[in-house]
């Protein structure tokens, strides 16, 4: 039996050439250099492999003089303990327990010092006037117990006496003196200790102050840095791998092998070189390879990011491209090429998107009462179900949307459940509302049968806040359950139409090239495209660790020139004016579609998403709601045209008028609008829709010129221009260029024309 020549490598010991990442994926390529093999048979392991990695996708190549003969590759549990390669190095409270006592000054010693031996002093006078004091009760004591038996000779003895008390009493006057002289000093020198006691004292506390704030500094400091340990402990942990792959390499050194005999695998064989006989003979002789070990992964891959930077003064833009890099294995890949591959590929209203007029069709519905105007197509359900929607959202945003709990880092946790409860409440709420509504306009529907088409109501003003969802007069109308299915097959033809036609306006806008800018500061990425792939080479090399959130890098930068903006108003359904800017991609890179952070003139107004767009090709970016440009949708009007007393047909006349109002004080370019509303679309030969204003308007038709300044004594009177197209499924597009603190009004008549004695009704 044949010994193998095992060799062992962990994955942290291999050199990491390079890594190329995809939109869901990455491939790695590592690098075992000048391994030494012996003639027979070698077995090189790799361990440590991330568990997410593709197996079908490992491959071995190199060169040297070897033939590969096996690869295989197998799930194993993690060898290695968490704890011996990431070991816990938290650090001790040994240093709280460090404090340095201030000493004493050098003036303080002193003081002390003299202070002390000036009341050693006085003490030792002190102790004189007593031992006087003392002798002279002695003295006193001992003549009174003397008789004329003791002592005989009281001459001798009254002298000695004399000369004793004499000697005690000049005692007792000199300490005395001199306890009168040092007090005075010895207070003084008290004093002065104590002043520099004091001082030294203040400095004690000061510096115990300050050590201890220094103790509680330090202290922060490492339950901080022992915190930051914890974290980076646990995102390790996160992608520590309990199991992990092995790859087992098997590899034959025998110089006389032939390249015939070969044995085929997975992955590309090392060229075999062909030696001398002497080495031949060498069984111990040692030859090296360099093998490349190639494999894909789920867990890391990039995303595109972007920041587009919009300016409607110079009507241009600047976006910024950014790579989002993660990586999720187990694995850390430290100083290598990192490249990116395409082969895989709400705030300020930007989630709301532009309603798309439906179409509106009414038919017969039977006999009239005899007296008064019919409502019933004064408004379409779509109009009113959106205009509900509409206000509805707008006062639940207005509940919602006060900010609490998004600020302080104590309450943030404890106001989310309230914050959440309140969302939730607003939802239930909105929800109870569409019920209602929908009940209403059941309700109305029946009503609107034993209505005729003359009613009492009147005509309103076509100044004034839009008409309530409750409709207009005394009835409202509504669709038929009965006829819904068919109104919206009608109705996505239409929507699909009006789409199409949007974008015919919006090929109307002149795109230019953009101007060139040299200036760059950052360094781009290189680029190559090959076929549909386009692949990025990031500058300088990278080292990309496991990490739960995602690294950006630049890529590039792209400029846009001539940036279209535009406008469009569905005042039927929403009186608001949605801003969009149309721009060309002039460069060479394909842009991927991603998030993107959007800039209006140096204001941010929230994020959006860039779409997929070829070099060359042409995207549209929705901006929201432009609230320079005010909308209003009065009330709409009706009155009667013919009678049907002589006649065999009635006639009423309906006017709808949409104002727009441009509050920009100053600006070079008028306000580009598309305007669209509509009129019902007839169902029935006997039910005729006829436009009556803009005059000469018919379906399919040349452009007709319209619209009217709003307000009097010639404020605007240059407002600019408008042109009316009347589209199939009787949509009504004005194309308009407001200029800037101007007002427009623009009117839109139609007469229906019926059997007399019927009514129309929204199908």
């Amino acid at each position: 039996m044949d010994v193998v020549n095992a060799i062992k490598f962990k994955i942290d010991e291999l050199t990491t050439r390079s890594v190329t990442l995809f939109p869901t994926r990455a491939q790695v390529y590592r690098e075992l250099k000048n391994v030494q093999l012996k003639p027979g048979v070698n077995e090189i392991t790799v361990h440590g492999l991330t568990p997410t990695l593709d197996i079908d996708s490992v491959k071995v190549e190199g060169s040297g003089s070897a033939v590969i003969t096996d690869i295989s590759v197998e799930l194993r549990p993690n060898k290695e303990t968490f704890s011996l390669v990431y070991p816990d190095d938290s650090e001790s409270d040994d240093d709280d327990l460090e404090y340095t006592e201030i000493k004493d000054s050098p003036a303080l010693l002193s003081a002390k010092a003299k202070a002390d031996k000036l009341s050693d002093k006085f003490h030792s006078f002190k102790e004189k006037e007593a031992s006087a004091l003392k002798r002279l009760e002695i003295l006193d004591s001992y003549s009174a117990s003397l008789n004329g038996e003791t002592n005989s000779d009281i001459a001798k003895f009254m002298d000695q006496y004399k000369e004793a008390r004499l000697t005690a009493f000049q005692d007792s006057e000199e300490a005395k003196q001199a306890l009168r002289d040092m007090r005075n000093e010895l207070d003084e020198a008290k004093e002065a200790v104590s002043k520099l006691q004091k001082i030294v004292n203040k400095a004690r506390q000061k510096h115990s102050t300050a050590s201890s704030k220094e103790r509680q500094k330090r202290r922060s400091a490492r339950l901080e840095k022992n915190a930051e340990k914890e974290r980076i402990k646990k995102e390790r942990l996160k992608f520590w791998p309990n199991m992990c792959h092995c790859v087992t390499v098997t590899l034959d050194v025998n110089m006389s092998t032939p390249l015939s005999s070969r044995r085929n695998s997975i992955s590309s064989e090392i060229d075999l070189v062909k030696v001398a006989e002497d080495t031949i003979e060498d069984s111990d002789a040692v030859t090296t390879c360099d093998l490349l070990l190639s494999y894909m992964t789920s867990s890391a891959w990039w995303t595109p990011s972007y920041d587009l930077q919009l300016s409607t003064t110079a009507n241009n833009a600047t976006m910024c491209f950014d790579a989002l890099l993660r990586n999720q294995t187990s694995e850390s890949w430290k100083n290598c090429k990192v490249s990116l591959s395409t082969s895989e590929t709400a705030s300020s209203g930007l989630d709301d998107e532009i309603p798309k007029l439906l179409p509106w069709h009414i038919r017969l519905s039977g006999k009239k009462q005899e007296f008064g105007f019919s409502t019933d197509i004064t408004r379409s359900a779509n109009e009113i179900s959106n205009r509900a929607n509409y206000a509805s959202k707008l006062s639940v945003k207005k509940a919602t949307n006060t900010g609490r709990g998004y600020f302080g880092a104590s309450t943030a946790v404890d106001q989310m459940a309230p914050s959440q409860n309140n969302h939730l409440q607003a939802e239930l709420q909105f929800q109870q509302q569409q019920q209602m509504q929908q009940q209403q306009l059941q309700q109305r529907q029946l009503d609107s049968r034993r209505v005729g088409l003359f009613g009492s109501a009147t005509g309103s003003s076509a100044f004034g806040a839009p008409a309530p969802a409750g409709g207009f007069g005394n009835a409202a109308p509504q669709a038929s359950a009965a006829a819904a299915p068919v109104a919206w097959s009608s109705n996505a033809i239409s929507a699909s139409n009006q789409m199409n036609q949007m974008n015919e306006h919006d090929e109307k806008m002149d795109l230019a090239e953009p101007p060139t800018d040299d200036n760059v500061d950052f360094e781009e990425s290189l680029m190559e495209a090959t076929g549909l792939t386009t692949t990025y080479d990031l500058p300088g090399t990278k080292t990309m660790t496991p990490k739960s959130v995602a690294s950006k890098q630049r890529v590039a930068r792209i400029n846009f020139g001539n940036v279209s903006f535009s406008h469009t108003v569905v005042a039927k359904y929403k009186p608001v004016a949605y801003l969009k800017a149309k721009l060309k991609n002039s460069s060479k890179l394909n842009l991927m579609q991603g998030a993107a952070g959007l800039t209006l003139d140096g204001t941010f107004i929230g994020r959006s998403k860039i779409p997929r767009c070829s070099s060359g090709d042409v995207f549209t970016l929705n901006l929201g709601v432009d609230p320079a440009i005010k909308v209003s949708y009065p009330k709409p009007e009706v009155r009667r045209a013919t009678a049907g007393i002589f006649n065999k047909e009635d006639s009423s006349v309906y006017a709808r008028a949409i104002i727009l109002y441009n509050t920009r004080a100053t600006s070079d370019r008028a306000a580009s609008m598309l305007v669209l509303d509509q009129i019902p679309v007839s169902e029935d030969d006997k039910l005729r829709v006829d436009v009556v204003t803009p005059t000469g308007l018919v379906q399919e038709g040349k452009a007709v010129a319209t619209g009217a300044p709003l307000r009097e004594m010639g404020r605007d009177k240059d407002w600019g221009k408008a042109s009316a197209r009347l589209k199939e499924r009787g949509l009504v597009h004005w194309n308009v260029d407001l200029n800037a603190g101007k007002a427009v009004k623009l009117w839109l008549e139609y007469c229906v024309t019926l059997p007399t004695g019927d009514s129309a009704t929204e199908c």
